[in-house]
């Protein structure tokens, strides 16, 4: 998740260094450029003291115009990164169902309609492979443009147990209290999302609301891998990393 954390540093940078300054100066800098050449065309109309005057004004405006903009830098990369969030974790979901339907074709027909069928037939798919997999295809294509309480009932459908997962029940008692109400805080999020996206909404705030949003996107797709790996035995990388420890940890003992 590091497209949640970097905006997390890029507002330390701005709140305990000097970054800020540095883009002021920057974008100041090139209105300046301008005011000068305004400046040496009115000059000789106007005077050069009124000139000087109207830049002042015109400057102290410009600046507090961008400052007020700048001050808006991090809550648009805090609400970028929840957009980001959102994203990897729709991936991370048509990842989970395609390796599942490719693995467990039987789960297909839970997820099939009627015009699917129909779709298949159209194309005169008469090999039962290419049936299938215009079918396969036309059911992850459904999935994948879902809304996110839609994917969720998918996963249900299929015998993924998404209640434990939610409650992060395959995590420590300390992970299931550091994200109470999963369910809940997920359609929350994507809500902001929706806001951030089509309504042009800054909801995020705080370098500590980005590391609440990294770390259960984080825990929740542990926590989804680990329901399907209790329901259809498929390994997540997650799982091949810990083996690797533990495997690790024994040598180191032996």
């Amino acid at each position: 998740m590091k497209f949640t954390m970097l905006p997390s540093y890029i507002d330390y940078l701005g709140k305990e260094g000097n970054l800020k300054e540095i883009i002021l100066k920057i974008k100041i800098g090139h209105f300046e450029e301008t005011m000068d050449e305004l400046y040496t065309t009115f000059s000789p109309f106007i005077g050069k003291e009124a000139t000087a005057d109207i830049k002042k004004k015109m400057l102290a405006i410009k600046m507090a115009e961008e400052q007020s903009i700048i001050d808006e830098y991090s809550a648009i990369l805090f609400s970028q990164s929840l957009v980001m969030a959102c994203a990897i974790f729709d991936t991370y979901l048509v990842d989970c169902m395609k390796v599942i339907m490719a693995r467990e074709p039987r789960t297909l027909e839970m997820l099939i309609r009627g015009k699917d069928i129909e779709y298949a037939i159209e194309k005169d798919a008469r090999d039962l492979n290419i049936l299938f997999r215009i079918i396969a295809n036309r059911v992850l294509n459904r999935f994948e443009f879902a809304g996110i309480n839609d994917k969720i009932r998918s996963l249900k459908k299929i015998g993924i147990d998404m209640e434990r997962a939610l409650e992060f029940k395959y995590q420590t008692e300390e992970a299931q209290n550091r994200h109470p109400n999963g369910h809940s805080y997920l359609l929350s999020s994507y809500r902001k999302r929706h806001d951030i996206v089509h309504r042009g909404l800054l909801p995020l705030r705080t370098s500590a609301e980005v590391e609440k949003i990294q770390s259960f996107f984080f825990d929740l797709m542990i926590n989804i891998s680990e329901a399907i790996h209790k329901r259809f035995k498929i390994y997540a990388d997650f799982h091949m990393i810990l083996a690797g420890a533990q495997s690790a940890t024994v040598r180191a003992k032996g």
